[in-house]
């Protein structure tokens, strides 16, 4: 039977314990609101998926970029992959297919491919991933960073096409130059070659006066 000191010392006991594990409870809350916030409030369109290319978490702004939200992501485990356009589905998987080491998990991974957005229209995605290990150096799949770099792709794709316009400016009027030069040569050797006559004939004819004063 306890002792009226023991009871006393069991129920500071117990309510240390509770003091401590409500001061654990609410260090976890804020460390887990610290990076939802972090992860919810990402501009870019952030993921994280498992070694089996399951997502297991898919940020907000995916809507903001391709138009679905986190939950059809989520509710469609093929809509990710449904979305990339065709012509670029073989880059992709090659991508995917990669194999990651430890020693290697501080590498950046980088691709760069189309994704058709909901409303049908397409955008260029910045795709750059890195690999996840537990302390156990097992892996746990891939942290994913995609970003819209579309205006800079149009941009791009604008100054490719004004400078293969020039290089084709520049061929023809390289073109239209050597054709003059070539007119020119030509009319040279015809201006030398009727000189070199006229010489002749002079000569011829001073040689004829030269026979008759004699």
């Amino acid at each position: 039977m306890k002792g009226k000191d023991g009871i006393v010392t069991g129920v500071l006991s117990s309510a240390h314990d509770i003091t401590e594990r409500k001061h654990s409870e609410e260090l976890l809350k804020q460390t887990e609101f610290k990076f939802r916030t972090f992860a919810e409030y990402t501009y870019d369109w952030e993921y994280w998926e498992d070694e089996n290319n399951k997502t297991i978490y898919m940020s907000p702004s995916c809507e903001r970029i391709t138009g679905y939200t986190s939950e059809d992501f989520n509710s469609n485990p093929e809509l990710l992959n449904s979305i990339i356009h065709p012509d670029d589905l073989e880059s992709v998987g090659k991508h995917h297919a990669e194999s990651y080491s430890f020693e290697n998990r501080n590498n950046l991974y980088e691709i760069e491919f189309r994704v058709i957005k909901k409303d049908g229209s397409v955008i260029y995605i910045q795709h750059t991933c890195r690999p996840i290990f537990n302390e156990d150096k097992k892996f746990l799949g891939r942290r994913v960073s995609n970003r819209d770099i579309t205006e800079r792709k149009l941009v791009e794709e604008e100054l490719y096409k004004h400078r293969e316009q020039l290089e084709e400016l520049v061929k023809e009027r390289t073109k239209e130059l050597e054709e003059k030069n070539k007119e020119l040569d030509e009319f040279n050797q015809l201006f030398v070659g009727r000189e070199f006559r006229i010489k002749e004939l002079r000569d011829k004819v001073k040689e004829l006066e030269l026979q008759l004063k004699k």
